[in-house]
């Protein structure tokens, strides 16, 4: 983006989007473990990638400052996740607690850690899938 001259300040919506798409369709499906993990990051992908698409599609047709359209999305994409959350739509709320939760995903939609020993708790495994996606995009832009 920076190449392009582009700034796109709405990650946090097309992030809060995404997770919550991801977790809605995480809990609803039983797959076996790869399969449900990665159908889970696929329509994380898929969602952010929508909603980040929709300011550039206003700004190659409209001419509309992604800076500005992606600030109104983060409030549209802020206000969609919580009519989702919902008791009535697709969220749950357990008894006898204040909280909104999706629903339990299943283990095998669990991505596995690393453990660091008796007790310490381990290390999300999907640290290192950042890792290793923040070298491969430090590459591709360096190359």
């Amino acid at each position: 983006g920076f190449r392009m001259n582009l700034f796109n300040i709405g990650v946090d919506g097309q992030y809060r989007l995404a997770a919550m798409m991801a977790a809605l369709v995480g809990a609803s499906v039983t797959l076996p473990g790869p399969l449900h993990i990665a159908l889970i990051v696929v329509v994380a992908m898929l969602v952010g990638a929508f909603w980040a698409g929709i300011a550039g599609f206003l700004k190659t047709t409209r001419g509309v400052s992604e800076v500005v359209s992606t600030i109104m999305l983060n409030s549209i994409a802020t206000a969609l996740v919580a009519w989702l959350i919902l008791p009535k739509n697709f969220g749950e709320q357990p008894a006898g607690s204040n909280n909104l939760t999706t629903g339990e995903i299943a283990e095998s939609g669990w991505f596995p850690g690393l453990p660091m020993g008796d007790g310490a708790g381990e290390i999300y495994g999907f640290t290192f899938v950042a890792a290793g996606c923040g070298l491969l995009y430090w590459f591709v832009l360096n190359r």
